[in-house]
Formats: C-alpha cells, sequence, structure tokens
C-alpha cells in the first residue's frame, strides 16, 4: 500500500501559519483560501501560490485600459470577435445658421455670412499694384481707412529749455561762456580751470562775498579768506607758510543738517601744539548747553575729571557765574538756542600732546529768540595726560539739527 504525505493544512478561511509553525522550506496549505505558504531563511511567512480569484474588468477611460460596451451602429462578430460601425446619412444643423446633409452638402437654405462694417471690424483696402511701398493709415473718421505714401525725409527740430531736439557744436568761447565738444559721441564742455575764487584789495570788505573769497585790507595790511560767512584773518598763516610758527591752518569741517546726539571731530592732534574749533549757525531740538569730551587711548573719557567756569552777560546786563567741578559729564563750551541757528562759539585748545591737562577757553553766543545771552567757559580735563585722539560735542539735552564745526591746527614752530 503507497504511503501518503500530506502537508501542513488549515481549513480556517483567513488562517496563514506563523514562523513557529513551519521549518525553513517547509509548505503549508489553507484548503479553504487554496493559498500555499512556506517559510525562507529568514523566518519569514511567504505566499507561494494562490487560488483562482474573482476579477472585475474596470471601465476604460481616456487614460485607463478597460472595458467597452457595444452601442448604436456597432456591431461584434460573435464568431471572430471583430468590431464594425454601420455608416447611415444624418442631418447636422447648427441653431439654423449653417446645416450640412449625410452628402457633405450645405443647404441652399443656410443663412449667409456678413462681415461686420463697424469701425474696427473693417476688411485692410486692396493693395494692387499702385500701392507698392505705402502705409496703411486711419482717416479722421471712424471706419475710414487708406493707404498713404510715408514721408522720405525727417527735420530733426532744434532743442530748447521745454522740448527735446538737436543741438550744433562749434561755439566759440566768449569770455567765461565755453563751447561744447564731443568726445566718442559724448557732449562734455572744457572749462579751462585758472585761478581760484575772487580777490578783492580794498579798506572796505566786499559787499556780496562767498566762502573761499580773499580780502586784502590796503588800509590795515591784513588778509582775509571767507570761511563760514566770516572773515578770518589769516595774514599770520600766510607769513608762517614758509615753516614759521603761530599759523593757523585749516584741518576739517563737519556740517549737520539733520538731527543727530553728537558730533565727532577725529584727526592726529599729535601735529599741532594748539587748536581752534569755530562753531557757527547752531540749532538745536531744545536751549541746551554744549558739552565736549576728550578722545584719549581710544575711548572718550567721561570720568569725574572735567572742571569749569562760566561766566556770562544775559540780555538785560546782568553778570553771572558759576563753577562746576568733577563733573563726568563733561566740559561745557557754550549754549545754543531752538528758534534760530544764529548760535556759535569759537573754542581755544591747549596742551594736547602728551603729558599734559587738556585745557580750554571758549567764547560763546546763545541766541534764543527773544533774549541772548553771551558767555565765556575756561575749563581743564586732568583725569589722563596722553595724547588726544578725538572731540566730541553733544547737547545736554536734544540733537543738534543745524551747525557747522570746523576745526584749525597751530603749530608752535
Amino acid at each position: 500500500m503507497a504511503t501518503k504525505i500530506q502537508i501542513k493544512r488549515s481549513s480556517e478561511a483567513a488562517r496563514s501559519p506563523t514562523s513557529s509553525d513551519l521549518d525553513v522550506g517547509e509548505l503549508a496549505i489553507n484548503v479553504s483560501d487554496k493559498i500555499l505558504y512556506s517559510k525562507d531563511s529568514g523566518g519569514n511567512i511567504f505566499t507561494v501560490a494562490s487560488g483562482p480569484q474573482s476579477y472585475t474588468l474596470p471601465k476604460a477611460t481616456a487614460t485607463s485600459l478597460g472595458g467597452i460596451k457595444v452601442g448604436s451602429n456597432l456591431t461584434i462578430d460573435s464568431a471572430t470577435g471583430v468590431l464594425s460601425a454601420t455608416d447611415t446619412d444624418t442631418t447636422y444643423t447648427g441653431s439654423g445658421l449653417i446645416s450640412i446633409d449625410g452628402n457633405n452638402v450645405i443647404s441652399t437654405t443656410a443663412n449667409n455670412y456678413s462681415h461686420p462694417s463697424g469701425d474696427g471690424n473693417l476688411h485692410v483696402p486692396s493693395t494692387g499694384t499702385t500701392n507698392a511701398g505705402k502705409v496703411l493709415t486711419a482717416g479722421a473718421t471712424p471706419g475710414s481707412l487708406f493707404w498713404t505714401t510715408p514721408a522720405s525725409t525727417y527735420t530733426l527740430p532744434t532743442a530748447s529749455s521745454s522740448a527735446l531736439g538737436g543741438i550744433k557744436v562749434g561755439y566759440v568761447e566768449n569770455d567765461k561762456n565755453y563751447p561744447v565738444q564731443l568726445l566718442s559721441g559724448k557732449a562734455f564742455v572744457n572749462v579751462p580751470w585758472t585761478g581760484g575764487m575772487n580777490y578783492v584789495s580794498s579798506t572796505t570788505a566786499p559787499s556780496s562775498p562767498v566762502n573761499g573769497d580773499h580780502w586784502f585790507d590796503s588800509a590795515e595790511g591784513i588778509l582775509y579768506t571767507r570761511i563760514d560767512s566770516n572773515w578770518v584773518d589769516v595774514t599770520t598763516a600766510s607769513a608762517a607758510s614758509g615753516g614759521g610758527g603761530g599759523a593757523m591752518e585749516f584741518i576739517s569741517k563737519s556740517t549737520v543738517t539733520s538731527p543727530v546726539a553728537s558730533v565727532e571731530i577725529l584727526t592726529d592732534f599729535s601735529l599741532y601744539d594748539k587748536f581752534v574749533v569755530v562753531a557757527s549757525e547752531l540749532k538745536g531740538s531744545s536751549n541746551a548747553f554744549i558739552h565736549i569730551n576728550f578722545k584719549i587711548g581710544g575711548s572718550y573719557k567721561t570720568d569725574a575729571s572735567y572742571d569749569y567756569t562760566q561766566q556770562y552777560l544775559d540780555v538785560s546786563g546782568t553778570n553771572n557765574a558759576h563753577y562746576n567741578t568733577n563733573n563726568a559729564v563733561g566740559g561745557e563750551v557754550g549754549l545754543m538756542g531752538s528758534s534760530t541757528a544764529n548760535s556759535c562759539f569759537t573754542l581755544n585748545l591747549l596742551g594736547f600732546k602728551n603729558g599734559h591737562n587738556k585745557a580750554y577757553d571758549c567764547h560763546s553766543y546763545q541766541d534764543i529768540g527773544s533774549s541772548s545771552v553771551f558767555s565765556r567757559f575756561v575749563g581743564i580735563y586732568d583725569g589722563d595726560t596722553g595724547v588726544v585722539q578725538g572731540l566730541k560735542f553733544s547737547p545736554d539735552s536734544g540733537n543738534f539739527t543745524t551747525g557747522k564745526f570746523t576745526l584749525y591746527g597751530i603749530k608752535d614752530s
């Protein structure tokens, strides 16, 4: 009698063996689901084969394969499965505008098309041989078109102060009127710069000077230069230009046109023995005292080593004075009003070389509209004797809104 061999099995639907049920390569079957299982070397159960499954054919679409049904005018040969279409005459109409019968003939009763004749829907006029090279031009009335011959020449208009146009070169120089010249198609004016600002020798100052003008007072023998709307005596500086001492030389200028909390002046202060700062056209966001701080060793000094005294004459003619010691804010050097830009001061600075305390003497004018204050400030900073590297001016209230700060240097020898 033959030996019957059976593999592990189950009749319970949807049941599959676990990894512990099978050895590697051993088979098991679910006779209800008709699925044959086994186990791989990694201990995973996998399906070897499965029985027939039900299948539903999807419907065909424009992008997916699928089944279709036979409709009107289509037949399928049951023996060969060939699909055929039946051709029949059909008349198509389009809302009464046009009709086509089965023989592809337009009906004689179809509506004829009429092109719109209003403005913007016109036919292009016939070209013909006589219109060769002409351009289509719109007329002055709606719906009018005609061919015209384009202008063969163009006249460039002359340029004016209000209209674009052409210019000519070749102007001959006349006094301080200089001709326009061309270089690589670009226009320029070659001004022969000779001389400088205006120079006047007279016993009275010029009536309409500009900054930079020179005036030699022939009565006193003094040369002045116009700086910040003031005549500055430069006779000493001119005489010392050959190397002598006492010359006051311009170093730098800072102009305030918008609100700032402070104005900083940086230069090599070791090149001079004394300095003068002329501040003019000062105006602040509020009435304020102006302080000075010295930059030494890379930072501005704010320790309590500023000592100063102020003597001032107010609008009533009263003399006043006050003295401030050990001030950490800075030394007072001037005053400033907020109503007009007329406040100013002249500050003389001493002891800027290494090993000296920093001393100053300042004359100030404060314009506060209905009243004015004339002051003199004398002060010293004795907290550090190093070389000064910078000056910073700041109001004790608000900002500078306008002002000019000009620095001059003086050499003793």
